[in-house]
């Protein structure tokens, strides 16, 4: 397979990594520093927000803007987000840097990451897409657990601060090594004129537009009990 398939697994491993341990630490973290659950509330709807905007970004100019380029802005915003996070108390600050961290509340991907990168792999994979896909999954969600996991590590030291903002730090280094490894991969943009939806037939957009709303509905329901609000409430508690 192409080298790009290999960067792109392991990249998946990473993000996925220290999207799992900041998804359970950021509201700890939050509590720690003496912020009320409305202000918990409130950054996680942030971080929520933050993932739709860059999705639309990506939506809208994703071909204009390139594949490659996109990638790498927003690991340079997980790169500015995790030193901000681990180097300030103030909430206007925090507040910025859950919006444009692109991390998730669930455990599972929700930003630009994935959906550019699902659209790379069919590239490089031929009849074994599918296989590919499962691994890329399964790296996914085995990596954010291990990432849930290693939110505990602060716990076992006395839970002190530095503690907790030095994990934002290696959340921070993470950023930096996927500009690294998107930097070094090739032809991955997209080929032909975008037709958006005025491209597809009349049975397609209508399929389209009835699993948006049920995967719509299905998020609302989801976001009612996310992974880092359960991590509050156990906290909490």
């Amino acid at each position: 397979m192409h080298r790009s398939v290999y960067l792109v697994l392991f990249v998946k491993g990473l993000r996925t990594f220290v999207f799992g341990m900041v998804s359970v630490l950021t509201p700890i973290y939050l509590a720690m520093l003496g912020f009320s659950p409305t202000y918990v509330g409130a950054s996680i709807f942030l971080i929520v927000l933050g993932n739709a905007s860059s999705n639309i970004l990506l939506t809208w100019f994703g071909d204009v803007i390139g594949r490659r380029r996109l990638l790498i802005i927003f690991s340079l915003l997980t790169f500015a987000s995790g030193i901000l996070l681990s180097s300030s108390s103030l909430y206007p600050i925090l507040a910025l840097a859950l919006f444009m961290d692109n991390i998730s509340t669930t455990g599972t991907e929700a930003g630009p990451f994935q959906s550019i990168e699902v659209g790379v792999l069919p590239r490089f994979t031929g009849n074994r897409l599918g296989r590919v896909l499962g691994i890329y999954n399964l790296i996914g969600y085995s990596a954010s657990s291990l990432g849930a996991l290693a939110s505990s590590i602060p716990a076992y030291l006395g839970d002190k601060l530095v503690l907790v903002r030095s994990m934002y730090l290696i959340y921070a280094v993470a950023g930096l090594v996927m500009v690294i490894t998107y930097s070094a991969m090739s032809n991955i943009e997209a080929g032909g004129r975008r037709l958006g939806l005025r491209g597809l037939g009349r049975t397609a957009v209508v399929d389209i537009r009835n699993l948006s709303i049920l995967f719509s509905v299905d998020s609302f329901g989801g976001g009612l009990v996310t992974q880092s609000l359960m991590s509050y409430w156990f906290y909490i508690r």
